[in-house]
């Protein structure tokens, strides 16, 4: 079957016009529960607010990441055409996406996009010589939320300058008291610990889903809000002793910020690690190795599409360091339809 521009310009269309619903929706709850016009005066319980009935209490993360993933091909989308249709949209977007005030997607969307331009736009025309607008859109972008952010989201600049805080104090100090990083601590568990009980875990892991995949969790008891009868609850050996106790701190809440990113122990290379060991990661890195080539080369006939795709790209492997986001099928399924169409329509050139 062979896709055409027109094909994925309906894939495009189609996801914006259901993020625009979803920002207004939330935004709707946000006034509602809230009682207040002004989306950005609310922090603390923002994500809470945004995501609702919709997306079910507490999701912010996940309604953050698929309005960020829109926001990349707006974004590359409106580099090439600055029209007034396609800035409103841009500047809609970028609003619904602060408004959960999902910290982490900010961030590392913003670091995203500043690798790609600095490392596929900005080294290679330096070493020409030459200049692109598009990088000074980029580094304008990144500033301008970088600032944005920290106007108008006051007290989420303090919570992130805390949670630093703790990073660094437990990884610098050894910290291991009640208020250190748990995530860190479920690293350091993950790859020290569970191989010196289960040395072949470092080669071909100790299996699929007997660990902190999003399906150990499910079938971990603890994961679900109200467990269905027809999922088990099996978790293996290796989970009871090493994941899940970290999880059950969150559910507990016996930390400060216990559902933080800095305590969750959720990380999908961590998962592929000790679930399939280095032949996991290598096949990972192979297979994003292969996406990227596809989308890079050559360099001159990037389409703001496969510029779109590698945004998307570093964006999701930093993503799958603090979260295991890519275990979710309604937020992945967007970027492979888009990267397996756009190969299409690129072959049949």
């Amino acid at each position: 079957m062979r896709f055409s521009p027109k094909d994925i310009g309906f894939v495009l269309s189609f996801s914006i016009a259901i993020t625009l619903g979803e920002i207004l929706i939330g935004y709707t709850q946000m006034v509602l529960f809230s009682s207040s016009f002004n989306p950005f005066s609310i922090t603390s319980a923002a994500g809470d607010y945004f995501t609702g009935t919709f997306m079910r209490f507490g999701f912010a993360h996940v309604a953050a990441i698929k309005i960020s993933l829109v926001l990349i091909y707006v974004f590359v989308l409106w580099i090439d055409n600055k029209s007034l249709k396609r800035t409103s949209i841009l500047v809609l977007i970028i609003v619904g996406w602060l408004l959960p005030s999902a910290l982490y997607s900010i961030i590392l969307l913003l670091v995203s996009i500043f690798l790609y331009f600095t490392l596929y736009e900005l080294i290679p025309r330096l070493k020409k010589l030459r200049f692109k607008t598009s990088v000074l859109f980029a580094g304008a972008l990144v500033t301008l939320g970088i600032f944005m952010f920290s106007a108008i989201q006051i007290k989420n600049v303090k919570y992130i300058s805390r949670s630093i805080n703790t990073v660094i104090n437990t990884l610098v100090k050894g910290d291991d008291s009640n208020d250190s990083s748990q995530k860190i601590h479920f690293f350091k568990t993950s790859i020290v610990d569970v191989p010196q009980k289960y040395p072949q875990s470092v080669v071909i892991g100790v299996g699929p889903g007997n660990y902190s995949s999003r399906s150990a969790w499910i079938v971990s008891g603890l994961y679900l809000d109200h467990q269905p009868f027809y999922i088990p609850v099996t978790p293996s050996g290796v989970a009871l002793e090493y994941s899940l106790p970290y999880y059950e701190d969150i559910v507990n809440k016996v930390r400060w910020g216990a559902g933080s990113i800095i305590h969750q122990p959720f990380s999908s290379w961590i998962s592929i690690y000790v679930e399939l060991g280095i032949i996991g990661i290598v096949l990972f890195i192979w297979l994003f190795r292969l996406i990227s080539r596809r989308q890079i080369i050559p360099a001159q006939q990037l389409t703001s599409l496969s510029k779109g795709n590698t945004i998307a790209l570093i964006y999701l492997i930093l993503l799958m360091v603090v979260d295991n986001i890519l275990e979710y099928p309604h937020i992945i399924n967007q970027f492979l339809i888009l990267v397996v169409m756009t190969n299409n329509v690129t072959k049949s050139r």
